[in-house]
């Protein structure tokens, strides 16, 4: 019955005007050590590459669930609720990842201004 239900929602989305057309992004690398500043840098910038995809892409969905609407098959809105829960998932893992193997994915506190 699954496998019917996501044949149908696969159909379905071909009709669609957007039709499934979001762009999940490709899941960042966070080596298991990461031992210098520059190492550090290529990380968190592939991390919020990967970050700011993930809200993208979320975005998209979004926009497809307003563009299908309340008439749209259930199975259809299913299916775009549990692409978007998948997203929103993977990037606390992401993030929970990043932040035991580099550090804060934010800093705490802005750096201090030189001395004058």
């Amino acid at each position: 019955m699954t496998t019917t239900k996501n044949l149908c929602a696969l159909a379905l989305s071909m009709c669609s005007p957007l039709g499934l057309t979001c762009e999940n992004p490709p899941l960042v690398a966070i080596p298991e050590v990461v031992a210098t500043d520059a190492e550090k840098s290529v990380v968190r910038l592939d991390t919020d590459i990967y970050i700011a995809g993930i809200y993208a892409y979320v975005d998209c969905i979004k926009a497809e669930l307003d563009a299908a609407g309340e008439q749209s098959p259930e199975v259809y809105r299913a299916l775009l609720v549990a692409r978007n829960n998948q997203a929103v998932a993977e990037v606390a893992v992401v993030v929970e990842l990043f932040e035991a193997r580099v550090g804060p994915l934010q800093p705490e506190e802005p750096p201090a201004p030189p001395p004058e």
